[in-house]
């Protein structure tokens, strides 16, 4: 089944192919992301990647301690950490947005990190492997529930979604 996404509002999109015509509502959207109006198909559900930041609560990772490489010890941490969330988001977007993280890593103190706690805990293990002093707090609830709909490269997040011959 081929899909094109013919019209995109705040409130809905509606999607045509194989002789249908579809509005898919969300109700309460978060996000949202369009690259491309041809699809193949789409689904709604609330089991994806893209919904670990509304999952989970967030945790905030200070360090206290200085790495001997740091460039090193971020290249592995991005490559686990990028493999929880590949191809939807990278990790680079939980760093420290205001200090590069290489030189929080250098010099041994600051705030490094701040996002989805199972992304927080491996920052965590990698730091106590590498016997580096960090101080994790928790800095945001849980926004669960909330779903996803995806159409190839694009997708909305949104608590609810209705989908409606049109």
């Amino acid at each position: 089944m081929s899909l094109r996404i013919v019209k995109r509002q705040t409130t809905y999109w509606d999607l045509a192919g194989c002789g249908r015509s579809l509005r898919v509502h969300f109700l309460d959207k978060q996000e949202h992301c369009f690259v491309q109006a041809e699809v193949p198909s789409f689904e709604i559900t609330d089991d994806h990647p893209l919904l670990l930041p509304y999952k989970h609560p967030w945790q905030s990772v200070y360090i206290s301690a200085s790495l001997q490489q740091p460039e090193a010890f971020l290249h592995g941490l991005l490559a686990a950490l990028n493999a929880e969330l590949s191809p939807w988001r990278s990790a680079e977007t939980y760093f420290n947005r205001h200090v590069d993280a290489i030189p929080i890593l250098r010099n041994g103190y600051g705030f490094l990190f701040e996002g989805p706690s199972p992304l927080a805990e491996i920052l965590s293990k990698w730091l106590t492997k590498c016997h580096v002093a960090s101080k994790t707090f928790a800095s945001m609830k849980s926004r669960w529930p909330m779903r996803v709909f995806v159409a190839g490269g694009n997708y909305v997040i949104a608590r609810e979604f209705r989908v409606a011959e049109s």
